[in-house]
């Protein structure tokens, strides 16, 4: 089983080596205000993280305001920057998320607050990876009907049926597990179970099966986790029913993906709706999802897209608020061998975050592409 991956480690607010300005509550760190700073001595980032969370709390009056994670000095390499959303209060304390790039290697981590007086309540921070693990790796099953198919995805799993993946180091913890999973709609709402150590061990999460159409179409479906940190053995139990899904892999992450089923649009001009996908995407044309809220932000932007070669090279823009709006990133869709030949496709975002209308407007000619599904994710 491939497990190559850097586990996330989680730093208490309160445990700073030197700081300026913020007060410490014993085990929080508040009245952080502008250019305030703590510092943290020589954390080890070993070969890299990509996402940077805060537990943090905020009234709605100071939301808005930033914390920069920089390299070495106050003033050093800016590898994130973390918009801090509305909790409802100081005292009220939430998980939220940013991009990370460059943070690899030994450094001396500060975090500056930016944006004005009391830009958050802190409890601790967290550097973190998405953890994949491919379903087909697992160690050991207690019924060999789950069958591994191609060598790629496992299915034929019953209720009762389980897979374990051994030793997996979890750190200091994931909040949300994602399965990329085909269900048929007549096996709707059975349930994979995620289980610590033992088939009947501490329950971390409970994943409700949602229809995708068929075994071999495959949407990735997410559940909140609890507990779900150290190392141990995870089983996926299996319950419900025969034949419960089609299982391609399983991911451990902090920050919960944004699905969007591409003909789920709140309004449009121009695209041609054909009831699980859209088309006739067109230069100019647009589709537009109402008030999705990216939270504390996603940093990366997928769309399930067919297209032949002889279209290929035209573009999806994401913009907020309006197709004039704020442009958060660009998707260029790449030949997939023709239009109903999906795969999936990604480009980096930046400023993707709070409460917008969604525009994906298409540009650089007619037949940019057909569209499954769009995602934000880190």
């Amino acid at each position: 089983m491939n497990t190559t991956f850097q586990s996330p480690f989680t730093i208490q607010a309160e445990s700073y080596n030197s700081m300026s300005g913020i007060t410490n509550g014993g085990s929080v760190i508040g009245s952080a205000d502008t250019n305030d700073w703590v510092k943290y001595s020589q954390v080890n980032l070993g070969s890299g993280y990509s996402l940077f969370t805060a537990n943090v709390g905020v009234p709605a009056s100071n939301a808005g305001k930033t914390a920069e994670i920089r390299l070495d000095s106050t003033t050093g390499t800016l590898v994130g920057t973390l918009t801090i959303q509305s909790t409802g209060g100081y005292s009220t304390l939430t998980q939220q998320t940013t991009a990370l790039t460059g943070a690899n290697g030994v450094h001396d981590v500060y975090i500056v607050f930016k944006g004005g007086a009391g830009v958050g309540n802190f409890d601790w921070f967290k550097f973190g990876n998405p953890y994949t693990i491919q379903a087909e790796s697992y160690n050991d099953t207690n019924n060999t009907s789950c069958a591994i198919i191609a060598g790629t995805v496992i299915k034929n799993c019953n209720d009762g049926d389980w897979v374990v993946y051994k030793k997996l180091d979890l750190g200091s913890g994931y909040g949300y597990l994602t399965a990329n999973v085909g269900v048929p709609a007549s096996n709707a709402g059975k349930t994979a179970e995620i289980r610590l150590d033992s088939p009947t061990g501490t329950l971390a999460g409970t994943l409700t099966l949602q229809s995708t159409g068929n075994y071999s179409s495959f949407l990735q479906q997410t559940v909140a986790l609890t507990g779900a940190s150290g190392v141990h053995d995870v089983y996926i139990v299996f319950k419900g029913g025969s034949a419960i899904g089609s299982f391609d892999w399983f991911r451990f992450t902090n920050s919960n993906p944004i699905v969007l089923q591409a003909e789920s649009y709140s309004s449009m001009s121009g695209i041609n709706n054909g009831g699980t996908v859209i088309g006739s995407c067109d230069n100019g044309d647009w589709v537009a999802y109402s008030q999705v809220n990216l939270g504390s932000g996603y940093n990366l932007f997928t769309a399930n897209a067919g297209v032949p070669a002889s279209n290929a090279g035209k573009t999806a823009e994401i913009r907020l608020d309006s197709t004039t709006g704020t442009l958060v990133g660009t998707l260029t869709i790449q030949s997939t061998g023709g239009y109903s030949v999906y795969t999936e496709q990604s480009t980096a975002l930046t400023g993707a975050s709070g409460v917008h209308d969604i525009y994906i407007v298409f540009n650089s000619g007619s037949g940019v592409g057909n569209f499954d599904w769009i995602k934000f994710s880190n």
